[in-house]
């Protein structure tokens, strides 16, 4: 039949009414090749069909994600994973079972245990959609479809229940195998499969009434035969498939499944309406074997376009150094942790990479990873296609991004294609201008009657934008959460664990993690071991212990959950002798500290080190000499307890020190300047605070500056509360000015450093970012955050420092807790009532123009202004300020204790970096307190009195620990067990991802346990948005030009700003957004009485009765101030 004589027949059909064909049963009555079959719909084109060729053959379609998965096994992408399931499914004694089993009536060479367990996997693919085969999805398609089948004679049967085709289908697949007695637990594996093909476990609505069953069962079975014959599969030796890990073979499977009935459905990658060819006559078999070539040239010509087939490591050389990976640099010196990289295998199943900020850890891990590659590639099982960079914030993925696309385009040639392929992924990667893909980036100087080729190219690498495919494209940077996401239980979270699989995890500052993602990391690692993902940790602060604790984690996960003939026996037994570190800080909560009565060395590691696990499951590590480093830098460090927290004392502190700098220089006025300072405060609202304070004092354009200040002094604020827009543009700028500039100028006269600037900032400016000062200071923060705010100061080699007139070295000032670095006699620094002294002493009386603070401090403090610690009644240990929301007290506390136990001499020690940075970390995260041993440090004279106060936060702490690990416990799913799918039985109440409240579900899983936030949308009322918002707000649709519109407006701010908030008069509630942006909720702001669109207000009564004012200014960003 041909398509005219096709489209008559159907519209003839569709007279028939509808109510005759509901009361018509019928028998069924297939012609004899068996075409009648192509008549079940199991695709369409567009929302509402309006023709028979707007569907596709249900058998078409499970052919295509038969072919989709033969093709991705043969993909260098999914070539390990594939490699590994094929070792773990296998026939029970198939050779004693092929020379006895008298049914076979093959030959031998047509049959080997390789080809049958392929085909299994081949006919599970080709099966998931058989739950389609009934008449409760085939009423789906409606009359077009009903009527059609009616009149081919199907047994259709008109039911208003809702079908649950993936339920269906499992239980069909055991209903039509089970004359194979395919091994129970095999069998289990596979309906789980099926089951949660389309992202549920749900089994609802997935029984059928007997006489459906009967009525359906030989065109179920007409169906299966067909494929069985197609695959020449051998369903009689099934009863001896064993799967010998189930978590790996099950979890590998399912997102294998899905991706290839994702690529299968996809109309823009895979043009299945061109192969919706239905023959009038011919062999079923034939024309599905036809089918099935053409079909599977498609799909190759997909993979190739989704850089599936292309490893990154076939343009790697054999042997791997950082200087031919890097040949453009051309690097004459290499800090001593890239020439340790330079000496590793790339064997390795897990490496940690530490060393000090700047020395080049990110090129050192990208030298072991093509290490890793070039030995997957010369191996016949393990094919690594690519890597993912894993950094802490979108902040640090965004510049790594950069990185790594300059990277890509100047090392090789041959690199450049990759450029294509590598994304950036985070919750809002896609709306970061110049980061992500245009056309332009993809097409550039290409032939335009080739450019039809490379739009296809732009629709493949366009398929990887959301968040749940992202990881599987062979390239990838961007935050730690979307690896962990992997292991988390949300919806599609397998899909993210194979595509960290057969790639390089590349984990960035790992020694950030609180107890909350270290138990989320923890089950990464327990996955990585089984799944053989490479890991490469990098870190210029690990804790040992925290070190000890991820090789002993991965290891026993190796042994527990791996592959049985695999595991590394005895391995563990010599763990011990790997470290030398003392206890890890987990010890039992009823433990008590001990506080010593003289400083003493403790026993410490190289650094900069490199360790690993081998393929043999052995503990190594490389050290070189830190001595031969390249920059040996010596800090110093000015320790001011008694000013965290304190808006005015710090900034009294920043001021004098400015003033200091400015008076050393012996210079003209006019030629003056103080250089460029960070002040890193540990909460928005206090660096909101500091700066007005500071821009009245000192900004050029306040009325109030004093005369000694510089008429050019500038002071920034930056900080996370910005909408997308603004931060974008504060990022740049702070880039701009603070990065690593080989000049101080352009070449144009135009200066890119600027003089006399201030940049007040949160922790967005304390990782990965390469920003470099002249001076810093710094709110308290746990040691190891101190080191990497140090490492911001003096990063780059720079002549003439503006500094340098006053101290010769990098200089940090420490805004410290409230108690006395003295060692003769035990004091408080300043009283909460001595504000004005302390102001006197700090800004510009006598004492400060006569007398440098900074050598002489605690000689000139006032007796009025300190305290006897016999004389105070109370807790002296104490963290006033904000940052005990942020950082543990305990922690906090630990790290004063060993600031003033290095405080010799006034408020200043120094320290060398990198040889005391190891020292400094674990004196700290060490369980017992220690301090190093005279003339380097000394007993803080309060600390035997403060013993039990140490004790109680101490206990407070590792109760905050472990509450923090148990509440990860209802979002990860289960360990990778051997003998059972247990990730299907927990997933079928998987949560929603957990990101700004994207979902009305209350249930979502977070891979950080910070305070709630959400996403809002700041629109001005009366604005052109607003109008247009207003005008498409009931859409079901809009523009992605329209979106990236309203999320240049969007911030993360705490949902308790907004929750339970109603509106005062004249203001709109705030409400969620529409379905075609789901996730955020939108304020509508008044602009301030000034009229300007840069100040937006929001008022609102919350449910304690108080007024809540929401501010945003593109100068300071979000505020919200609270009124009784």
């Amino acid at each position: 039949m041909d398509n005219e004589q096709r489209s008559d027949e159907f519209k003839n059909a569709n007279r028939i009414s509808i109510g005759k064909i509901k009361s018509r049963r019928t028998k069924v009555s297939f012609n004899t090749n068996g075409l009648s079959l192509l008549s079940l719909w199991g695709k369409t084109t567009g929302d509402t069909p309006n023709s028979l060729y707007d569907f596709y053959p249900a058998v078409y379609h499970m052919a295509d994600v038969m072919v989709f998965g033969q093709e991705l096994a043969r993909t260098s992408a999914f070539r390990s994973v594939f490699n590994k399931i094929w070792q773990l499914i296998r026939l029970e004694d198939f050779s004693s079972h092929l020379h006895s089993n008298n049914n076979i009536s093959f030959e031998k060479n047509n049959f080997s245990e390789e080809k049958e367990v392929q085909s299994f996997v081949w006919f599970l693919f080709a099966m998931h959609d058989l739950g389609k085969i009934s008449p409760h999805f085939q009423n789906r398609g409606g009359s077009i479809i009903t009527t059609a089948l009616e009149r081919y004679g199907f047994p259709i049967n008109f039911t208003s229940e809702k079908s649950n085709h993936p339920g269906l289908g499992m239980k069909l697949f055991s209903d039509l195998s089970s004359s194979y007695q395919i091994p129970r637990r095999v069998k289990s594996i596979i309906r789980k499969i099926i089951l949660g093909h389309h992202g549920r476990f749900d089994v609802q609505n997935s029984e059928e009434h007997q006489v459906i069953k009967n009525e359906w069962r030989s065109i179920r079975q007409n169906i299966w035969n067909l494929f069985l014959e197609i695959l020449d599969c051998h369903p009689n030796v099934w009863n001896k498939i064993q799967i010998k890990h189930a978590s790996i073979v099950g979890i590998s499977l399912q997102s294998l499944l899905v991706l290839a009935d994702w690529l299968a459905s996809n109309e823009e990658l895979f043009h299945w309406q061109s192969l919706n060819q239905i023959p009038s006559e011919g062999d079923l078999k034939e024309i599905l074997q036809q089918h099935i070539e053409e079909a599977r040239v498609q799909a190759k010509a997909v993979l190739e376009k989704m850089g599936f087939i292309t490893r990154f490591s076939d343009f790697l050389p054999e042997n791997v150094t950082l200087r031919t990976l890097f040949a453009q640099n051309n690097f004459t010196n290499l800090f001593p942790i890239q020439k340790l990289s330079d000496r590793l295998t790339g064997q390795e199943k897990i490496v940690i990479l530490e060393a000090p900020m700047g020395d080049g850890k990110t090129e050192a891990a990208l030298t072991i990873a093509g290490k890793m590659m070039v030995a997957g590639r010369n191996s016949r099982q393990s094919y690594l296609s690519g890597f993912y960079i894993a950094l802490p914030t979108t902040a640090t993925s965004n510049q790594m991004y950069h990185r790594i696309q300059e990277f890509l385009k100047n090392s090789n040639p041959a690199f450049r294609f990759f450029t294509f392929y590598n994304q950036l992924v985070h919750g809002r990667s896609w709306i970061v201008d110049k980061l992500t893909m245009t056309k332009s980036d993809v097409f550039g100087s290409i032939d335009p009657h080739h450019q039809d080729v490379m739009q296809d190219y732009f629709d493949a690498i366009r398929w990887f934008e959301p968040k749940r495919r992202a990881l599987l494209s062979p390239l990838a940077v961007g935050t730690i959460d979307q690896s962990l996401m992997s292991v988390l239980n949300v919806k599609f979270g397998f899909l993210r664990l194979l595509g960290l699989a057969g790639k390089i995890l590349i984990v960035d500052e790992v020694h950030a993690y609180d107890a909350y993602m270290m138990e989320i990391f923890d089950r990464l690692l327990e996955w990585a071991a089984v799944l053989d993902i490479p890991l490469i940790l990098l870190s210029a602060t690990l804790p040992e212990n925290k070190k000890e604790h991820i090789f002993n984690h991965y290891l026993e996960a190796k042994q527990k959950y791996g592959v049985l003939d695999s595991v590394l026996d005895g391995v563990l037994n010599g763990l011990d002798q790997q470290f030398h570190s003392n206890q890890s800080i987990g010890q039992k909560n009823d433990e008590l500290l001990e506080i010593p009565e003289s400083g003493s060395d403790i026993p410490l590691e190289p650094y900069p080190m490199i360790s690993f696990v081998d393929s043999e499951g052995n503990i190594g590590s490389l050290t070189e000499d830190p001595s031969i480093s390249l920059e040996q830098k010596t800090y110093r460090i000015c320790n001011l307890p008694g000013t965290e927290g304190n808006v005015f004392r710090m900034g009294s502190v920043i001021v004098n020190t400015l003033y200091k700098i400015l008076k050393s220089q012996d210079v003209p006025e006019h030629e003056k300047n103080f250089g460029c300072h960070c002040v890193l405060i540990n909460t928005v609202s206090t660096a909101q605070e500091l700066y007005k304070m500071l821009k009245e004092v000192l900004d050029g354009s306040s009325s109030l500056r004093e005369s000694w200040v510089p008429k050019n002094t500038q002071v920034l604020l930056f900080h996370s509360r910005y909408t997308v827009k603004d931060r974008n543009l504060i990022e740049n700028q702070v880039k701009k000015y603070f990065g690593k500039a080989l000049s101080e100028n352009n070449g144009d006269g135009k200066l890119i450093r600027p003089a006399n600037t201030i940049l007040v900032a949160t922790q967005v400016v304390e990782q990965s970012l390469d920003l470099d000062f002249d001076g810093m200071f710094t709110e308290l923060a746990p040691i190891d955050l101190l080191v990497q705010r140090m490492g911001r100061v003096w990063r780059h080699s720079r002549q003439n420092r503006p500094t340098a007139s006053l101290y010769p070295f990098p200089c940090i000032f420490i805004f410290g807790a409230s108690f006395s670095q003295n060692n003769t006699v035990g004091r408080k620094i300043v009283e909460d009532n001595s504000a004005d002294e302390f102001w006197e002493f700090f800004y510009f009386g006598p004492i400060i123009n006569e007398k440098s603070w900074l050598n002489n401090a605690s000689d000139s403090l006032d007796s009025s202004v300190s305290t006897d610690l016999s004389k105070t009644s109370g807790k002296i240990l104490k963290i006033t300020g904000k940052s005990r929301y942020v950082y543990s007290p305990y922690l906090l506390i630990r790290t004063q204790i060993l600031l003033d136990a290095l405080t010799q001499n006034g408020f200043q020690f120094e320290v060398k970096f990198p040889q005391d940075l190891r020292e400094l970390i674990e004196r700290v995260y060490q369980p017992k307190i220690s301090f190093p041993p005279s003339p380097r440090g000394a007993k803080p004279c309060y600390l035997s009195s403060v013993q039990s106060e140490l004790n109680d936060l101490f206990r407070k702490y590792k109760e905050s620990e472990e509450k923090s690990s148990r509440q990860t416990l209802q979002y990860l799913i289960p360990p990778p067990v051997r003998d059972s799918y247990r990730y299907a039985e927990v997933y079928r109440d998987a949560f929603e991802e957990g990101e700004d409240h994207e979902t009305k579900s209350k249930f979502k899983a977070k891979t950080r346990l910070i305070e709630d936030s959400c996403a809002v949308i700041l629109i001005e009322e009366g604005s052109l948005i607003h109008q247009k918002y207003t005008q498409l707000e009931n859409k079901t649709g809009v523009s992605k030009k329209w979106k990236e519109e309203l999320l240049n407006r969007s911030l993360s701010i705490r949902y308790s700003s907004i929750e339970n908030v109603k509106p005062e008069q004249g203001y709109e509630p705030i409400c969620r957004t529409p379905k075609w942006m789901y996730g955020y909720f939108v304020i509508i702001a008044k602009s301030e009485p000034t009229g300007s669109s840069d100040s937006l207000i929001w008022e609102g009564i919350n449910k304690e009765d108080e007024l809540v004012k929401l501010k945003y200014t593109k100068e300071e960003g979000f505020i919200v101030q609270k009124i009784k």
